[in-house]
């Protein structure tokens, strides 16, 4: 996955969303949260950190070593 992507691409591509469309509908609804601060922009580059969507969906996107990728990992609702 290249962080060129926007907020909701991620969503798609990870599974976050079923849909861009979906994703873009739950960034609107104030769904999304990535290190605590809700995302307003389904359109805004895609930032790095622990992402929550609603209220049982996870993820953590860390930057790679080569900067060409990323690592994506789902982690378990608390």
């Amino acid at each position: 996955m290249n962080m060129s992507m926007n907020v909701c691409e991620v969503m798609w591509v990870t599974g976050l969303a079923r849909s861009k469309s979906e994703a873009k509908r739950l960034v609107a609804q104030g769904a999304v949260e990535v290190d605590g601060t809700k995302l307003t922009d389904a359109t805004a580059p895609a930032p790095y950190g622990i992402w929550h969507v609603g209220r049982l969906k996870w993820l953590q996107i860390i930057p790679s070593q080569s900067h060409a990728t990323v690592s994506v990992c789902e982690l378990e609702a608390k």
